[in-house]
């Protein structure tokens, strides 16, 4: 079963431990890791146009709302209350 979790040695790096200075990611395979590198990088784009296109239609659906509200007279707005 896939955990959904991602290992560097899984995209040619690892990460290397020296003691009293910390972690480093060490690159093994440059155009393994590139790839997955880019791959992120994509995946990331899709996120962003799919949240901006949510929102859109969000703004769009109160744009309605609103448009509906003005063209009301007062008896139907406070009828709808």
């Amino acid at each position: 079963m896939d955990s959904g979790k991602t290992y560097p040695e899984d995209h040619g790096a690892s990460v290397v431990s020296e003691i009293g200075q910390g972690y480093y990611l060490k690159i093994e395979d440059q155009e393994k890791f590139l790839a997955f590198q880019n791959e992120m990088e994509e995946q990331k784009r899709e996120k962003d146009f799919d949240d901006m296109e949510k929102k859109v239609s969000m703004l769009e659906k109160k744009i309605e709302v609103i448009e509906k509200k003005l063209n009301s007279t007062d008896e139907e707005l406070i009828k709808n209350k």
